[in-house]
């Protein structure tokens, strides 16, 4: 690996891949006393979507203030800066977040392979759900009456599907990049109501406790 290449997460795409340095900027500072350092911005261009991630690399070292010691604390920092990533996909059940992954991972090759993905997402979360019945309708349509699944997200569901069914089926019907990003939103908002707001109130509810019970001890 060269030096002006790395190996970062793509939050357009989904992909993680090697990157190629197209832009950078170093600033460095010394505020005296032994204590300096500096901060390198860089920008990556993917080599799938072509988008491009702003990385930032901090680093500063600090001298011992007594004379007689001469080690030094020196601290390396590392993160992408921009696109934020606030999806969290570690909330997600293994098997989800594999289809999920692996649907935004074909969203910038072909659009119908993606939506057909996204569909088999869906799937995997009714099965994962315990949804009853012959086909991914009535999956959805039972977690609905189940109130496992709001009528909004009931027609976010349905309209995934009926897009994974065109990307399946219809050959000549072209999928633009609006329309599909549209669709990756909805079932983002599936996921988030049906786990990751869940385990964070869950998260919220056991510090309350936590903090409850330590002041009855107190």
């Amino acid at each position: 690996m060269e030096k002006n290449q790395k190996v970062l997460q793509c939050y357009y795409c989904g992909n993680s891949t090697l990157m190629n340095l197209v832009g950078e900027h170093k600033y460095q500072w010394d505020e005296g006393y032994g204590y300096y350092g500096y901060f390198n911005y860089q920008m990556y261009a993917c080599p799938i979507c072509g988008r491009v991630t702003f990385f930032q690399q901090y680093w500063d070292i600090a001298q011992s203030y007594n004379l007689n010691d001469d080690t030094a604390e020196e601290i390396i920092d590392e993160e992408i800066l921009y696109p934020i990533n606030t999806f969290q996909v570690d909330y997600l059940p293994p098997k989800v977040k594999e289809a999920y992954e692996a649907a935004l991972k074909t969203k910038n090759i072909d659009s119908a392979v993606c939506v057909m993905a996204l569909r088999r997402t869906l799937e995997i979360i009714c099965k994962e759900k315990g949804a009853e019945g012959h086909n991914l309708w009535h999956n959805i349509e039972f977690l609905s009456k189940k109130g496992i699944l709001p009528a909004e997200l009931k027609h976010a569901s349905t309209i995934t599907k009926t897009y994974g069914n065109m990307g399946a089926h219809d050959a000549d019907i072209l999928i633009n990049s609006i329309e599909l990003e549209q669709i990756i939103e909805f079932v983002k908002y599936i996921l988030e109501y049906l786990y990751i707001l869940p385990s964070k109130l869950s998260a919220i509810q056991e510090q309350l406790e936590k903090r409850k019970l330590k002041k009855s001890e107190d």
